[in-house]
């Protein structure tokens, strides 16, 4: 062997070209916006492994990706598992809840966790006890969409 030949096989056992050569990397699919089935295939004709978590959007969601993880066009070796959100659509109505004669805070924070969105009016301090829910509306019971307004009536002041 000449020591251009031994030179020339040395540098490619060093870099990993005689052994097949570093792992290919490719740039991960854009997937969002897609639906999960459709970004499922694309990520696997690229050569990735798609993993599918599924999050409650509202009712009008498409079950569409909304987030990926790798980012797309970021280079990867084949195999890499990308993390795909899917949106499944949320309740389309919410049941709302009795609010009266809780602290508005409290039931500012009941409306939160239901999806829905607390308006606080406030009352002469001599109508009720203070920074308690007097009167609600819509009333409870009653179904709405996922982010109605509730208003609150408050005592307040001195």
């Amino acid at each position: 062997m000449t020591t251009a030949a031994a030179i020339a096989l040395a540098v490619l056992i060093l870099t990993g070209c005689a052994s097949g050569g570093p792992a290919a990397l490719t740039p991960v699919p854009h997937a969002v916006g897609m639906t999960g089935a459709d970004a499922v295939r694309t990520l696997r004709r690229a050569g990735f492994t798609a993993v599918v978590a599924t999050a409650p959007y509202p009712a009008d969601a498409t079950e569409a990706v909304v987030a990926q993880d790798p980012a797309p066009d970021q280079p990867e070796p084949a195999g890499t598992r990308v993390r795909i959100l899917v949106a499944v659509p949320g309740p389309s109505r919410v049941e709302v809840p009795t609010c009266v004669g809780l602290s508005w805070f409290r039931a500012v924070g009941v409306l939160t966790a239901r999806s829905l969105v607390g308006r606080l009016v406030y009352l002469p301090h001599t109508a009720g006890p203070i920074d308690v829910v007097l009167r609600q509306s819509p009333r409870p019971g009653s179904l709405v969409s996922p982010r109605t307004v509730v208003v609150l009536q408050v005592p307040h002041g001195v």
